[in-house]
């Protein structure tokens, strides 16, 4: 995990020999993030990571779902 601001945090993710960043918000949120953990592996168990769109241009392999 890396967290260079207090606007957000980058968690890291190893997913089939892959190194992934997920974006996650920690100012400012609307509610509580429960169980992170499981809402991260939903998004990579099925390939929703590559499907929805959550993929920045800027850096291919950074996820910014709005988690």
């Amino acid at each position: 995990m890396d967290s260079p601001t207090r606007e957000w945090a980058d968690v890291l993710v190893d997913h089939n020999g892959e190194r992934w960043r997920v974006r996650v918000v920690l100012e400012g949120r609307s509610e509580p993030l429960e169980y992170p953990g499981m809402v991260i592996g939903e998004l990579f168990g099925a390939g929703e990571h590559r499907k929805r769109g959550f993929r920045s241009k800027q850096a291919p392999y950074l996820i910014d779902p709005g988690l």
